[in-house]
């Protein structure tokens, strides 16, 4: 009977303690509900903040739909709030917006507006947006810059191209391509691309100049012209310069020294005339220290791009040891070259080597062809050894040597009914 009361307070005790931590639990449950529904409220809240003309306001709402934070992701709305903040004068706002046109989310880029923004940004008071106007002011500049080149290099490639026209034109008078010649025409396209600084044309108006073709002859103004040319590079204009001067044209007094420093030139880049005239005066130590290595490696250059007095030239070089190791057989193939081509003193030189049986086996009818071949044509050395062959060589060789000869013109060369009739005949014997 003494224990009641307690235990009537134990369960008191207990009752309480239950109903607090319910009241303790339904709180907490009420409070994360609570916490739920704030972010609903905030948007809203902001957006009846932002209509009633809050620039701070709108400019929160808007970022917060563009990045959908506690709210649905609305890029245009969001964007169209922080325009208005930033139409507003909002300076966050206008550098948000000159962030956007920079990035381009949800609008076309534009470096242009960004800076605009940006710099109304800086004026509205914000400075932090000094160091993106900059970097835009560089990248305009830059892109400005690649743009003017890009039209001017349009620009120049339309004057290359009428100029190219033009030109063109003019060797179609000059040559009487498709049309009547017009030299005179010629000149005029001609000088009107060479105004332009078009090398090809400079060169083909100098042509015209130093023979008084279409124009008044100008040889000083050839010159000039062939200079300008030259200065582009253009062998042809270099190669003609070397003329100019080896010749003497321009004072009447050659300067082989100035003509070998043109011939070099073209004959650097190839060009197989200026190569062999550079032998020559390397070979003859006009304008240039006498060095027969020197004129063999020019002659050789040129020989080797076909060129037949050089072909002939260098084997000479081979026959007399002259800046190279004296060599009958290459010789041989270097005047055999040349010979092919029609060079009458490769041959005269051929039928040497064929009559004597140097660098290959003795063959009188091949000596006799050559020999021959190079008569008709007039070489003098050839007319002496035709007449002594035919007094040396039998019948029989002399038959088989014309007949050879008559077979090499018809292979190689085309109209050649007179110079066959002359091979045919037989030379005077006194």
């Amino acid at each position: 009977m003494v224990m009641r009361p307690v235990i009537v307070c134990l369960i008191y005790l207990i009752s309480l303690n239950l109903l607090i931590l319910n009241l303790m639990t339904c709180g907490c449950s009420k409070a994360k509900k609570q916490e739920a529904q704030n972010p609903l409220t905030q948007v809203e809240q902001l957006k009846q903040e932002a209509n009633n003309g809050n620039l701070a306001a709108a400019f929160e709402l808007g970022k917060m739909l563009i990045n959908g934070t506690n709210t649905e992701k609305d890029l245009t709305n969001g964007i169209s709030w922080i325009e208005k903040a930033a139409n507003g004068g909002h300076a966050k706002a206008m550098e948000y917006m000159g962030f956007l046109y920079e990035t381009g989310p949800g609008v076309e880029p534009s470096l242009t507006k960004a800076l605009d923004w940006y710099q109304k940004s800086y004026k509205a008071g914000n400075t932090n947006v000094i160091s993106q106007i900059n970097k835009i002011k560089d990248s305009l500049a830059l892109e400005k810059a690649r743009q003017d080149e890009e039209i001017e290099k349009q620009h120049q490639e339309a004057i290359k191209k009428e100029t190219l026209e033009i030109y063109n034109e003019g060797v179609r008078l000059a040559s009487g391509d498709g049309t009547q010649q017009d030299l005179s025409k010629a000149a005029e396209l001609f000088k009107k691309a060479a105004e332009r600084g078009f090398g090809p044309a400079q060169y083909n108006l100098a042509m015209l100049l130093l023979t008084g073709s279409g124009v008044e002859k100008n040889v000083v103004e050839a010159e000039r012209l062939l200079k300008l040319a030259a200065d582009q590079d253009y062998p042809e204009a270099q190669y003609s310069l070397a003329v100019l001067y080896a010749k003497g044209e321009i004072d009447g007094k050659p300067d082989f020294k100035k003509a070998a420093e043109w011939a070099e030139k073209a004959a650097a880049q190839g060009k197989a005339e200026a190569q062999y005239n550079l032998g020559i005066l390397y070979a003859t130590g006009h304008g240039v220290p006498q060095d027969d290595a020197k004129a063999a490696e020019w002659f050789k250059k040129a020989a080797e791009q076909g060129h037949p007095i050089a072909q002939s030239n260098l084997g000479v070089f081979y026959v007399k040891g002259r800046g190279v190791k004296q060599d009958f057989k290459e010789a041989l193939k270097w005047f055999l070259l040349a010979a092919e081509q029609g060079n009458p003193v490769a041959q005269y030189n051929l039928g040497i080597f064929y009559q004597k049986g140097q660098g290959v086996d003795r063959d009188p009818a091949e000596a006799y062809k050559w020999t021959l071949l190079a008569a008709e044509q007039g070489d003098q050395d050839a007319i002496q050894n035709r007449d002594y062959l035919a007094m040396e060589l039998s019948p029989k060789d002399i038959a088989e040597g014309i007949r050879r000869a008559t077979s090499f013109v018809l292979k190689k060369f085309t109209n050649s009914t007179e110079f066959l009739l002359s091979l045919t005949n037989e030379p005077d014997i006194n």
